[in-house]
């Protein structure tokens, strides 16, 4: 019964189309209308005398549940509610039809990220259905930018729990998924127990020069400065720190699931990792 919630649920959620085209631009009527529907969905988390639920830069969720033991370092659950476009083009279904084909959902966002805002919100609210209450406190936040890097919604949310003097014994984000397929030489689907995220960086190039013309060229153009500045970064990448987190274990645990020489490779990275870390 609860699977058949669920699922009913995901579905429901991935047909509101959600699309983050900028952090300037997405589609606020589809954003209020996700609010509404799990508002409709979890009554009794909505509900509960022991949630606090906040509107946080507009159209993202922040809830607070209320645990038995205050002496406890509370921790936070993390989705997100927008997608990035999707045209209708190579798609088997219509991206916001959630069709359901031969056990699988076709949708946008059915694996990034409204299976998790769901899961989270379904197992919370079939919990408070059967009067449990955690003895540690919580958070859950669910964004609505974070395709477009989050400054209206995570940002936010950071920023007033920061306010309120919040610490945290730990934090869940989205997660990885079950890759089939995806990893060379892997016979077997793996499921990735994602604990670590590798950070990233945008960098915004501006060459300011006075204006000519070509009958006159200058010594150095903007877009050869500009160039320049680009290809000394591509050929300065970051050092390479494989063997110093958690890949070096995952890849000696799949070892003997990889087809030959790879599981070869895979079981020697004492010796091999030079190569695989390329």
């Amino acid at each position: 019964r609860q699977l058949i919630a669920v699922v009913c649920l995901t579905k429901g959620a991935v047909q509101i189309p959600t699309v983050s085209l900028s952090s300037e631009d997405f589609n606020t009527t589809a954003m209020a209308e996700f609010g509404d529907y799990i508002r409709k969905a979890f009554p009794a988390v909505f509900s509960s005398k022991f949630i606090q639920h906040e509107i946080v830069g507009e159209y993202s969720h922040l809830f607070t549940v209320q645990g038995s033991d205050s002496a406890m370092m509370p921790y936070m659950l993390l989705a997100h509610m927008d997608v990035v476009p999707a045209p209708p083009e190579g798609w088997d279904f219509p991206p916001f039809s959630a069709a359901e084909h031969e056990g699988f959902i076709y949708g946008r966002g059915t694996l990034d990220n409204k299976n998790s805002a769901i899961g989270i919100l379904q197992a919370l609210e079939f919990l408070l259905r059967r009067n449990y209450r955690p003895r540690r406190s919580f958070y859950v936040g669910i964004g609505h930018d974070e395709e477009v890097f989050g400054r209206k919604g995570a940002l936010k949310i950071a920023a007033l729990l920061e306010s309120r003097g919040v610490k945290l014994s730990f934090l869940l984000d989205e997660g990885s998924a079950i890759l089939d397929g995806i990893i060379a030489g892997m016979k077997k689907p793996v499921a990735l127990i994602a604990v670590t995220e590798k950070g990233s960086m945008t960098l915004n190039f501006t060459v300011e020069k006075e204006p000519g013309h070509s009958s006159f060229p200058p010594k150095e153009t903007s877009i050869g400065i500009l160039a320049t500045a680009m290809s000394r970064l591509e050929q300065n990448p970051m050092r390479n720190l494989f063997g110093h987190g958690p890949e070096l274990m995952t890849m000696e645990h799949l070892a003997s699931e990889f087809n030959f020489p790879l599981n070869l490779i895979m079981s020697n990275l004492w010796l091999f990792s030079p190569i695989v870390s390329r």
